[in-house]
């Protein structure tokens, strides 16, 4: 922990590393205040004795865990802003901010995984959940036209709760709980389609102006689909995912994907600050999208399935879930699922259990999709 201390400040006093763009003004302010304070004499970065020793007796638990990670030899950007975060939250006396950071460090850099599940979080009990192996699927990256890459994720088969108790805090009544099969393995995303990627595969400007490593929107569902067949045939003539399709999600699949094993509001909890690390929502800082990936995953590894955008899934929507094996949804109808909730949205409308849906021809600015993989 004193090494992830040491670490932060120097790099914080030195000003010498070269920093992502769009972290940039988070990390000068970061760097103006605690130089400012240094100057004021409040903040002292030759103290770091005490300040590890006031961490002890506040949070002597968290410390005896920290200290059993391994030894970070090149620390990321995550943990430069989050380590520099800490020492201010300490100079302000803010130890539920304290603990909160402590408590992403020991998620993140925890060698058995690096997610947000912990004793907290209540895994499905096995007659709810019966998750079989992806076989032989594995993660892959696929290079497209330009160069530009998506990653996928294998999602396995398995059974699942699908929908919400009638007790979760902010549940719609469109949420009735039914048991679903997803007999075949499949592949997701591993974040959100990018603006960098959309262009890549549609060989055109994205119709959004987020930023190339941020999701697109304004994309409506035809478009998405579009996406996804103009990606299938190009895969296909480069003979690769042959045997296979690129499509929207069902909506079974989705939720199923969130979960990851979870029967919680969020995949990483049932309090908002367990919303906080993973998602980008109204409680965070900032205005509009943000770069993909940057929160922490869930247990299969996906990023991004609470907030940010909204994701277009291929179903019509049904006030009333289906249940039993691979549910696609009506035949037909006015409106298409999206699911997942945005930056412009409270907690509760990012829960793993919240629907929401529009016309097919809505284009939103919090409004994007996810690209699924599966047998055709």
């Amino acid at each position: 922990m004193k090494t992830l201390l040491k670490i932060a400040l120097i790099t914080l006093l030195s000003c010498q590393l070269a920093f992502a763009e769009t972290d940039a003004e988070k990390l000068s302010q970061l760097q103006k205040e605690v130089a400012t304070r240094a100057e004021a004499g409040v903040l002292n970065p030759n103290e770091l004795d005490n300040i590890d020793k006031k961490l002890r007796v506040a949070f002597p638990e968290l410390c005896e865990k920290l200290d059993k990670l391994p030894d970070i030899k090149e620390p990321d950007l995550w943990l430069q802003i989050s380590t520099l975060e800490l020492v201010l939250a300490i100079n302000d006396g803010r130890w539920g901010k304290v603990e909160e950071i402590m408590e992403s460090w020991i998620e993140r850099y925890s060698p058995k995984q690096k997610t947000v599940l912990d004793d907290k979080i209540r895994k499905q009990p096995d007659s709810q959940l019966e998750t079989k192996s992806a076989g032989t699927l594995d993660p892959f990256t696929l290079a497209l036209p330009d160069g530009t890459k998506m990653e996928f994720i294998p999602i396995p088969a398995g059974t699942f709760m699908m929908g919400s108790p009638e007790d979760e805090e902010g549940r719609s009544d469109d949420e009735n709980q039914v048991r679903v099969n997803i007999t075949n393995a499949f592949y997701m995303g591993k974040t959100e389609v990018t603006e960098a990627q959309y262009s890549a595969v549609m060989n055109d400007d994205a119709p959004s102006n987020n930023g190339e490593n941020e999701p697109v929107t304004k994309v409506c569902w035809g478009d998405a689909m579009s996406f996804c067949k103009q990606l299938t045939a190009w895969a296909h003539s480069q003979g690769k995912m042959l045997g296979w399709k690129f499509t929207l999600p069902t909506e079974a699949q989705w939720e199923y994907a969130c979960r990851a094993g979870t029967t919680t509001i969020y995949y990483s909890g049932d309090k908002i600050r367990d919303l906080k690390r993973v998602a980008w929502y109204t409680d965070t800082p900032g205005f509009g999208t943000s770069p993909v990936g940057k929160k922490v995953p869930n247990a299969w590894g996906l990023y991004d399935m609470h907030g940010n955008v909204w994701e277009w899934c291929s179903d019509w929507y049904d006030r009333k879930l289906q249940g039993g094996e691979n549910p696609i949804g009506p035949k037909s109808g006015l409106n298409r699922v999206n699911r997942g909730g945005s930056w412009s949205n409270e907690a509760s409308r990012c829960r793993s259990a919240e629907r929401d849906y529009d016309s097919p021809s809505t284009c939103l600015f919090n409004l994007g999709f996810r690209v699924a993989l599966v047998r055709e």
